[in-house]
């Protein structure tokens, strides 16, 4: 579960983004729409702890939540395709084999196979936004922003 209460965050001088409550519970799924610079990316931020909430605001999630988080424009790393998607399990300190293991499958679900040698920094602009995907989800996250 992610919780949020009383968040509030402030671009001086013209913008503030203010949030009463929010509840994300376990198996829903909730769509963040608006308009270009009404505080979504600035929303997510604050949920994922990439940001903090002016005075009086808690976001809460459970201790050791897995969150996921996946960005319009996403940053890769200027190694490989596969290096990318490795990156956040070796973070995790898994085993080397479970981390082949789960980087072989990825770039079968993201259909990113025969690429896996290749730099990111090669990729076309959708193959690009399939590996930012499957890194963000390759750590089984149980939210993901």
């Amino acid at each position: 579960m992610i919780a949020a209460q009383g968040l509030s965050f402030a671009y001086p001088p013209h913008f503030t983004i203010e949030i009463a409550s929010f509840t994300l519970r376990a198996g829903e799924r909730t769509a963040l729409v608006g308009r270009n610079g009404s505080g979504k990316t600035t929303w997510l931020r604050l949920l994922a702890g990439l940001e903090r909430p002016g005075p009086g605001g808690c976001c809460r999630h459970r201790a050791g939540l897995r969150l996921g988080f996946l960005r319009q424009n996403p940053y890769l790393f200027s190694g490989t395709v596969g290096g990318n998607l490795a990156y956040p399990l070796a973070l995790l300190r898994l085993p080397r084999a479970e981390i082949a293991s789960r980087v072989a499958a990825m770039l079968e679900r993201i259909e990113l196979a025969p690429l896996a040698r290749r730099r990111s920094d090669e990729l076309s602009g959708g193959e690009r936004k399939r590996l930012a995907l499957g890194r963000a989800l390759i750590g089984k996250p149980e939210a993901l922003l």
